[in-house]
């Protein structure tokens, strides 16, 4: 007897895999030798969302994505995951489909779930809720969270993340015997009250032309005071790698000397936010009512809030 109930809960379980992976529409995001990104906009549903001055604005968002790896990618992957003695060979790892949580307010995604397919489409591995992290534009997740949510808001957040004016220069100018410029990352670009949150990427090159460090930041810059934070960020260097950044201020605000060609950057920002203030409100749930005409002309309102067993169906990973 335990033997046939045991056969009976291993088919509905397979069989609970088998609706996600015949997808109403999966959409091309992008490919590489690696990595072939696909999303199902049928699975995109609001499973939270906050009344702001009378119009529901989506503060949680699920979509259901593929990846599909050349042999490269799946090695890549099971290196990276750490499945080496569940997957002992790469190549037969065809594609996963992962269940995303989107927090558009926080650019962030948290994968609630992951399942791994052969080659002949059956589900090798099982993967649970991982951490939540933020997007910029060295996260593999870019085009999930962005097509994902350009889905609900219509922003154009796919647009801008392939526009040729995404990154800006705030700055360029020679520092000691180098030359140091200063680009930032107008996807990421958003306002909190009066602070405009981005991720910047600082270039050391010598005299050479040869680059020898490079800053990954993300800060944070008050737009009436142009005083700055250090939120977080990485450093590397020619000689010791990657490392994470040391902030001398220990996280406080700062005033931008004077006589720094940093302050050409800061002004820059704050031209930005006044000049595409529709573009750094998106998404914003603390604009007060004066404020956000502006973006309501502008913004599709969201999707109808779903619940999350809406679209796909939640498939429950075995033990």
């Amino acid at each position: 007897m335990k033997n046939v109930l045991a056969i009976i809960i291993f088919v509905f379980a397979f069989a609970l895999f088998l609706p996600a992976a015949d997808a109403a529409g999966w959409y091309w995001l992008s490919s590489d030798a690696k990595y072939t990104k696909e999303f199902d906009p049928s699975s995109v549903v609001v499973t939270k969302a906050k009344n702001v001055n009378g119009k529901s604005v989506a503060t949680e968002i699920m979509v259901w994505t593929k990846t599909a790896y050349s042999y490269a990618g799946a090695a890549e992957t099971v290196k990276s995951y750490n499945i080496g003695n569940i997957i002992k060979n790469p190549a037969t790892l065809a594609y996963s489909l992962a269940q995303i949580l989107i927090n558009p307010q926080e650019r962030t995604v948290q994968y609630k779930q992951e399942i791994f397919y052969n080659q002949k489409g059956e589900p090798i591995y099982n993967r649970g809720a991982g951490r939540v992290k933020e997007i910029n534009s060295q996260e593999f997740d870019e085009d999930f969270y962005a097509s994902a949510v350009d889905e609900v808001f219509r922003m154009g957040e796919m647009a801008r993340r392939k526009a040729k004016d995404r990154w800006i220069t705030l700055w360029t100018a020679p520092v000691g015997k180098e030359t140091v410029t200063v680009t930032a990352d107008t996807t990421t670009f958003r306002l909190r009250g009066n602070n405009l949150i981005f991720w910047e990427w600082e270039e050391h090159k010598n005299l050479n032309n040869n680059i020898t460090e490079i800053r990954f930041q993300k800060k944070r810059i008050n737009i009436n005071t142009q005083a700055i934070q250090l939120v977080s960020g990485k450093v590397w260097t020619d000689k010791k790698g990657w490392s994470n950044a040391q902030d001398p201020y220990e996280g406080r605000y700062h005033k931008i000397d004077a006589t720094s060609p940093a302050v050409k950057g800061a002004e820059r920002l704050v031209a930005y936010a006044k000049g595409y203030s529709t573009w750094v409100n998106r998404y914003r749930t603390d604009l007060p009512q004066e404020e956000k005409q502006e973006s309501e002309k502008t913004a599709e309102k969201p999707v109808k809030t779903a619940d999350q067993s809406k679209g796909k169906p939640q498939i429950i990973a075995k033990k």
